[in-house]
Parts: C-alpha cells; sequence; structure tokens
C-alpha cells in the first residue's frame, strides 16, 4: 500500500480507485515510468542518452529486423557503445573512424556525418520525409526506427559496434 502511495505522485489519475485491475496495472505502469524519468533526469549522469531518450515510456517495436540490427539500435542510445572513440578512452587504442578514417569514430560520426555512409543516409533521410535529421529523431523515435535498422544493416555497422 506505502509502494501505490509513494506512486500516487506520478500521475494524476487514482491508483487506488481504478475500475478494473487492467486499468490499475496502465496506470502504475504510467508512473513507474515517470518516477524512473523523474530520478533519472535529476541525475547528472547519462546526457547523450537523455538527449535521444528524455523520457522512460513503454514501447511496442516491430519485430526487428535482425538481432544484430537490433543490438546495434540499443547500443547506438548509449556513450558505452564500443566505437573506436570510446574504447581509447579506456585503453591506447585508435579513435578514427574505421569506415573513413577522417575523424573520431562517434554515434554522432557514423550517423550523421561519415562520408562512407552518405548514400544509405541520403535514403534515411528521405525515408524520414522532411523531419529533423539527429540522433534523436534517428534512434528515438518509433516511426523512424525501421529506416534507421536498414541503414544500420546496409552501413554495416555490426562490424563497429
Amino acid at each position: 500500500h506505502r509502494n501505490i502511495l509513494y506512486f500516487q505522485d506520478f500521475v494524476d489519475e487514482t491508483l487506488l480507485e481504478a475500475p478494473s485491475s487492467e486499468v490499475f496495472s496502465t496506470r502504475l505502469r504510467r508512473a513507474m515510468y515517470a518516477e524512473t524519468t523523474a530520478s533519472w533526469q535529476r541525475q547528472g549522469k547519462a546526457d547523450f542518452t537523455k538527449q535521444i531518450l528524455p523520457i522512460w515510456c513503454e514501447t511496442q517495436f516491430e519485430q526487428p529486423l535482425s538481432k544484430e540490427t537490433e543490438t546495434v539500435l540499443i547500443k547506438s542510445c548509449f556513450t558505452q557503445n564500443y566505437t573506436r572513440s570510446f574504447l581509447a578512452i579506456h585503453s591506447t587504442s585508435e579513435s578514427k573512424c574505421r569506415l573513413c578514417n577522417n575523424a573520431p569514430e562517434t554515434i554522432e560520426h557514423l550517423f550523421l556525418y561519415c562520408p562512407e555512409v552518405e548514400t544509405e543516409r541520403e535514403k534515411l533521410r528521405k525515408a524520414m520525409d522532411g523531419k529533423e535529421f539527429n540522433l534523436k529523431s534517428i534512434l528515438g523515435t518509433k516511426e523512424n526506427i525501421r529506416s534507421t535498422e536498414v541503414f544500420i544493416s546496409r552501413s554495416n555497422f555490426f562490424a563497429l559496434l
């Protein structure tokens, strides 16, 4: 009962007066995501991820194209992602992009700037139909996930991340 009262502060609807167990579960889940978001926003960590996924919420995605694309998609939302720039922080390894060898290999570089995947990036940009083209819209919106997976697959990011 104490836990339910705690989560009540994070939703407008009354949890204990829900008309059914299904409604109660939905409200409680929404409250838990709201509490997680509020806690996460107070912390001074994960700024990169917050830019892409500013709130915690339940999302049902379509079946991924492959386990590999799903893995790259998830890793791309975090700074600990095994790009060369991340690995160079923790070792003496090179940080230059393995595709173009011109810039530090970061998620931003791979998705937004690497000249070696420009053709595939233009296809992704076209598939997004004029929407803002940044990491948040590429990685953090449900409507672009399928196009992003195709981009990941055709750009051969599997070996990088």
